[in-house]
């Protein structure tokens, strides 16, 4: 059997094992052109782990890496170039159009504004209308409280708002109330994060001034105004109050009836599995990070190296006993490295081979590489897939969540995609997902998912209504790896 042994007498039946609920599959493999799209089903502390391997030791057991002139031909194409200061700032893409705005039916016959808050209070926000004859949409209403008329209220919607539109960002004020709205009709699987952002006495602080410099030296075409307001808003938005679901860092979160389901949160007391921290140094990238480890309470069928530990982690920890008790996952090792700070992680999350190397010393011992599956999000998921075309011999399985894979901005653009293409395929799958308000990676992704095809790789495209949100990275990102350990 491959991977580790299981503990004597300790079959475990998992119905339902595969992928989660909604979005489209969209299968390439062994260089097969045809594309077979298949509807996703629904599935029906303290105490230390495992040591991790010692960093950077140079020298650990294993699987063997490729060796010869293979090897050496695959390094210098895999060597990535070093790209300018703008080389990792995303390019501008302009959107195709802006959302649409719609008339909500409670706000146009609004009375007492008072019945309304204490609707919204009860209710929770945002309100969510349905739409007679439009069983796939629904009209959903932001509110804001705020008695000034001059409040200039900008909502942040991940990818559904953004400066190219910011009239359409912008609440309205009905006259003589303390009423603040704007209504969008969005499709009835759509899922995401918002905050709030009346405008702020202080203007732009530090981190809108470093937003919006990143975004004029990536060629943003945003009038100067829209863009100074669109950065201030995102740096001072706050979560909406009247809200019953925040979410860490990130505000809050509206889900419309047809997302997918969320019955995993962590408070069923399905398992015991534990997290442990510790951290690690390593000499070759010349830094120190705390690494985050979930030890599931059985024997581990396999291990998921994912980068950005320090949103992941407590993210997935309430999650994973659910999941693995309810039989949507194997039991999995999870290895969460730091991205250490925001320099950093521009830095070693744009293909670098020593961050690459560093990540394959974290692996654990005794899982061959079909069992171990390395994941990211952003520059995470373009790393990711760097680091199994680069080393299938330790990485057998990639998940790339809204992979940056335009990097880099300016010459060689999307240079992974074209190495893809001059290489023979590696005996690694790779399982991409992407937002369908992800308007400035949708091109991207579908070169490198055509690529990964034609060059006879095992690849799948996952699409879910949403933006680049960790809200929408989570479930994704277990209902691809369902798919990858479905016959673990």
């Amino acid at each position: 059997m491959e991977g580790p042994a299981r503990r004597q007498g300790q079959a475990r039946l998992r119905p339902g094992r595969g992928l989660l609920p909604h979005g489209l599959l969209q299968r390439h493999e062994h260089a097969r052109p045809r594309r077979e799209a298949v509807r996703l089903i629904p599935a029906p502390h303290p105490e230390p782990g495992p040591a991790l391997a010692a960093p950077d030791s140079g020298v650990r057991p294993g699987p063997v890496r490729e060796s010869g002139a293979a090897a050496a031909a695959r390094a210098v194409r895999l060597t990535p170039p070093r790209p300018g200061p703008r080389g990792s700032i995303p390019p501008q893409v302009e959107r195709p159009a802006p959302p649409e705005v719609a008339v909500s039916p409670r706000i146009a016959a609004l009375g007492s504004p008072a019945e309304l808050w204490r609707e919204a209070a009860g209710a929770g926000t945002p309100l969510i209308e349905e739409i007679p004859g439009d069983p796939a949409h629904r009209i959903v209403t932001f509110l804001w409280r705020d008695p000034d008329p001059a409040a200039d209220v900008v909502l942040v919607v991940n990818k559904i708002t953004d400066a190219g539109a910011l009239d359409a960002a912008r609440m309205e004020h009905v006259p003589g109330t303390d009423v603040w709205h704007r209504s969008y009709r969005l499709r009835a699987d759509w899922h995401g994060t918002y905050r709030i952002a009346p405008r702020s006495p202080g203007g732009m602080g530090p981190a809108a001034e470093r937003m919006l410099a990143r975004m004029t030296a990536a060629g943003s075409r945003v009038p100067r105004a829209d863009l100074e307001r669109w950065c201030e808003a995102v740096e001072r938005a706050a979560p909406d109050p009247l809200n019953r679901r925040p979410w860490p860092g990130a505000g809050s979160v509206a889900a419309l009836p047809d997302a997918p389901a969320r019955d995993w949160h962590g408070n069923r007391g399905t398992g015991r599995g534990r997290v442990t921290e510790r951290r690690v140094w390593s000499a070759r990238l010349g830094n120190e990070r705390p690494v985050w480890t979930y030890e599931p309470e059985e024997e581990p069928a396999g291990v998921v190296l994912l980068f950005d530990g320090e949103a992941y982690a407590p993210l997935l920890r309430p999650a994973l006993d659910d999941l693995i008790a309810d039989g949507a996952l194997p039991p999995l090792r999870f290895v969460m490295p730091s991205a250490v700070d925001l320099p950093t992680r521009v830095r070693e999350l744009a293909c670098d081979p020593g961050f690459a190397d560093f990540a394959a010393d974290l692996l654990p011992e005794g899982f061959p590489p079909g069992r171990v599956v390395v994941a990211g999000s952003s520059l995470g998921g373009l790393t990711a897939a760097y680091c199994a075309l680069r080393d299938p011999a330790r990485f057998g399985n990639a998940i790339s969540l809204s992979g940056s894979f335009w990097w880099p901005n300016g010459p060689e653009p999307e240079w992974l995609t074209g190495a893809v293409s001059a290489l023979p395929p590696v005996p690694a799958r790779f399982r991409l997902g992407l937002g369908a308000q992800e308007w400035a990676l949708r091109d991207a992704t579908f070169r490198m998912r055509d690529a990964l095809a034609a060059s006879g790789h095992d690849v799948a495209l996952r699409e879910y209504n949403g933006g680049h949100d960790y809200y929408c990275w989570r479930a994704c990102l277990v209902a691809l790896l369902g798919d990858l350990t479905a016959s673990w």
